[in-house]
């Protein structure tokens, strides 16, 4: 559902009153093309491959990648 249909509303900051607003201190919403999608139950996790607590960062560990690419089939769809 793209969030730009949702009725969005309320004030969200971080830090008190007095702080300045920043892009340090700043949420953003990061887009997402999705080849697969499985249940939570299928979910795919091998020792070893890496991971973040963040919401979203670039995934560059080779490792993660070919396992992942080889589990979801990810070529076919390239």
């Amino acid at each position: 559902m793209p969030l730009a249909t949702q009725p969005l509303t309320g004030i969200y900051t971080h830090g008190g009153p007095s702080e300045p607003q920043s892009d340090d201190r700043a949420e953003w919403v990061v887009p997402a093309r999705w080849f697969e999608a499985v249940p939570a139950e299928q979910a795919y996790w091998e020792k070893g491959m890496f991971a973040n607590q963040n919401s979203a960062c670039k995934l560059r560990q080779e490792f993660t990648l070919e396992r992942l690419a080889q589990h979801f089939h990810v070529a076919d769809h390239l």
